[in-house]
């Protein structure tokens, strides 16, 4: 169980309207273009006319720092 979460680029400017998008890179670009360079395969999620990459080895996140600017939030609860 977990969560998917979509990193675009330039390319990703289809997705403009369709999908809620939230942040942005403000550091670290060069790991992005590293992200988007890996070799994919199109993966079949049965909605016809949708095209889904993913990479062939599977990337993870080591760490996010996600700015609040100033709320506070509880600590999340890890499940599992």
């Amino acid at each position: 169980m977990g969560s998917v979460n979509t990193l675009t680029d330039e390319a990703g400017k289809r997705l403009d309207g369709g999908y809620a998008a939230f942040g942005k890179v403000t550091e670290g670009w060069e790991v992005v273009e590293q992200i988007t360079a890996l070799p994919t395969e199109k993966v079949d999620i049965g909605i016809p006319g949708v095209d889904v990459n993913e990479p062939i080895e599977p990337e993870y996140m080591e760490k996010v720092i996600v700015e609040t600017w100033g709320v506070e939030y509880d600590e999340p609860v890890i499940l599992g």
